[in-house]
């Protein structure tokens, strides 16, 4: 995925010229925090002198004073700095180095102030990676600029059922599954047609995409592996039993969950079976990998450890209700609801419980997890954000209808759709809501966000690409 960068050059002329603080934020789309950040490093590096930032460095406001502003307690400081004083939380991953020292004038990225950072895995044959929720941990996280003001629809794709699937972006196209049997590559910019498969059952399974194949699940228990390029069906196999979850590609290995309760491992170039952990009851849960470890939730209530070289189980924890839901790992805490309305905070290491909320409604979609921050929504058509550490509630938002989506978090900004037919876009600070885009049916996919783009299905038939 192309990150978003800023040519110091550029900045660095700009705010020789005199520009205005406000103008320079405008232009450049920076919050305040990083733009603190950014004319820092210019002045440690030698590229803009004291007297150049000095105005830029003062607030707007004559009666607020502070430089920093921390994305997720909020607390203001007059100091800069990349790490809240009051919360802890870094709101930026750029170090000062004396790589960065020595090129003043280069690009310099300054969108990345997600508060976790993913794991990253590199494709075996050094191609593009594209998974649901944006990573293997499923934080829901995407490294992207997204849309904070709507201008409209740059295409929409129309299929012959509804569309549940979340859209995979990798190789120019987006791929993505509808009920009506077939998975679609289309253009990513323009949203036309580059191939169509025609599989034997309704695709509900989001794809992913790895070493040049796309990878997906039917309603009927068969799992194909795709030509990205062409669709032509490399391999496919039976599971045994549907398939709604989306399968987790790592080092040559597709891991995904089946409804007759198995959690299979399957060799990425032809689907030999590696191994099979069978558990009690149904899974619909994608599978979550961090390191060594995968998580899944199951029917039963429970959500499993197990080693990802082996299925053997690490440890289980009991909930009140089915976890359908993906399992969010992030710094060593595994995020997820259940069917009761409860969002747990897990120990991956003891498998110990450190908080729970209570939501009391169904909660049955993936968390997302960003900005010191998780966010869920639930039946009766609320989302919430409540804090990473402590679950304490943020804030929430009401909907007219039951929120399955799953939420996308990408740079201050929350993505989820609802059954009322809308993608909301809202503020991760707040709940202020930033835009809503209607379509003809219940919003159930998972928006993906990439670059300045965001793609989502309704279940109106459509594949949306707004921008």
């Amino acid at each position: 995925m192309a990150k978003q960068t800023l040519k110091t050059g550029q900045f660095a002329e700009d705010v020789k010229s005199g520009i205005g603080r406000a103008a320079l934020m405008e232009k450049y789309r920076l919050a305040a925090p990083a733009l603190s950040i950014i004319l820092t490093r210019l002045l440690k590096t030698g590229a803009l002198k004291p007297s150049h930032v000095e105005a830029l460095l003062k607030p707007d406001s004559e009666t607020a004073t502070h430089v920093f502003e921390c994305p997720v307690c909020g607390a203001r400081d007059e100091a800069i700095s990349d790490r809240c004083p009051v919360c802890g939380t870094i709101v930026s991953d750029l170090e000062h180095s004396d790589a960065l020292d020595a090129r003043p004038v280069g690009e310099f990225d300054y969108r990345r102030l997600v508060t976790v950072e993913p794991e990253r895995f590199v494709a075996t044959d050094g191609g593009e990676i594209a998974l649901y929720r944006g990573n293997l941990q499923r934080t829901g996280g995407y490294d992207a600029e997204g849309v904070h003001s709507l201008s409209g629809v740059k295409w929409k794709f129309t299929t012959d059922g509804w569309v549940s699937s979340s859209p995979a972006i990798a190789y120019g196209a987006a791929y993505f599954g509808g009920w009506d049997g077939r998975l679609y590559a289309v253009d990513r910019f323009t949203g036309a047609l580059l191939w169509t498969f025609r599989a034997t059952g309704p695709i509900a399974s989001s794809p992913a995409v790895a070493e040049g194949r796309v990878h997906f699940g039917t309603c009927d228990g068969r799992f194909h592996a795709l030509d990205a390029a062409s669709g032509k069906d490399i391999w496919n196999i039976d599971t045994r039993g549907p398939l709604s979850s989306s399968p987790a590609i790592v080092d040559g290995v597709v891991y995904l969950g089946v409804w007759d309760g198995s959690l299979l491992a399957l060799e990425s170039a032809g689907g030999q079976l590696l191994w099979r952990r069978k558990l009690p009851a149904l899974v619909a849960s994608s599978p979550s990998i961090a390191g060594g470890m995968i998580c899944v939730g199951s029917f039963d209530g429970c959500v499993y450890a197990v080693d990802r070289s082996s299925g053997e189980e690490l440890w289980r924890f009991k909930t009140s209700g089915p976890v359908s839901g993906s399992v969010a790992l992030a710094d060593r805490v595994a995020y997820f609801g259940n069917w009761g309305g409860t969002v747990y905070a897990v120990n991956t290491r003891t498998g110990k419980e450190q908080w729970r909320f209570d939501s009391n409604s169904r909660v049955t979609c993936s968390p997302a997890v960003g900005y010191g921050k998780v966010y869920f929504g639930n039946r009766e058509g609320k989302l919430y954000a409540v804090n990473l550490n402590s679950g304490r509630r943020e804030w929430v938002v009401e909907t007219q209808g039951a929120v399955a989506s799953s939420p996308a978090v990408a740079y201050f900004s929350v993505y989820v759709g609802s059954a009322d037919r809308h993608l909301y876009a809202l503020d991760v600070r707040n709940g202020q809501e930033r835009w809503k885009f209607e379509t003809q049916g219940p919003v159930h996919s998972a928006p993906t966000v990439d670059r300045n783009m965001v793609y989502f299905g309704s279940d109106d038939g459509n594949l949306y690409a707004l921008g």
